[in-house]
């Protein structure tokens, strides 16, 4: 059977199709039904000699993939500090952590099934992992004439060529650690976590 677009016999028809950088159609209609998350932690004070600050803990329901990563810090003087980003696949025990609420992206989203712990006091025990991120930091400094320009550091994962970090089961998790440096007087830290839940 042929089928005429237009007033010449046999013209094809045209369509356009948006496609990722591997060749795979886009459909934007199926990301915004993908519920997403997140949270964000201002002002953080972490506990002398800092291990993990932050953790985000997978779901007994849902696979949980995390896409980014925002840090930022300061100081009372500008210098320089290291993070570290593992993926654990045993969970952290002990220490004193508070559980702040997700945001959901879309308010007709389901409560999410990941939790968030919040560490004031470094865990007793740190759960088996691997690092899977880390870089240095130039912290701008608060006082005199210190200030430096403010770079977030921001860790990217699930972009249209690889895996977003992936979290499957309550076992699983990924924390920002400080690795036990010896923090500058006056040390803030702002970090925002985006995940979704499918």
């Amino acid at each position: 059977m042929q089928i005429n677009v237009g007033t010449v016999p046999g013209q094809a028809a045209s369509a356009e199709i948006l496609v990722d950088l591997n060749g795979n159609p886009i459909n934007f209609n199926n990301i915004a039904d993908i519920s997403t998350y997140g949270i964000t932690v201002e002002d953080l004070i972490p506990a002398a000699l800092a291990t993990d600050v932050i953790q985000i803990i997978g779901s007994a329901t849902k696979t949980v993939y995390i896409n980014k990563i925002r840090i930022t810090a300061a100081a009372n003087n500008a210098g320089s500090i290291d993070f570290y980003g593992y993926k654990r696949t045993a969970l952290n025990t002990g220490g004193t952590s508070t559980h702040p609420t997700p945001v959901k992206y879309d308010s007709l989203n389901a409560t999410s099934t990941a939790s968030v712990n919040v560490y004031s006091a470094n865990p007793s025990a740190l759960g088996t992992g691997v690092m899977i991120s880390g870089t240095q930091f130039i912290m701008p400094g608060t006082s005199g004439n210190t200030w430096l320009p403010v770079v977030p550091v921001i860790f990217e994962y699930g972009n249209q060529t690889s895996q977003p970090l992936t979290l499957r089961g309550v076992n699983e998790s990924f924390t920002m650690s400080l690795n036990g440096q010896t923090l500058p007087a006056g040390f803030n830290m702002y970090i925002s976590i985006e995940w979704t839940e499918q």
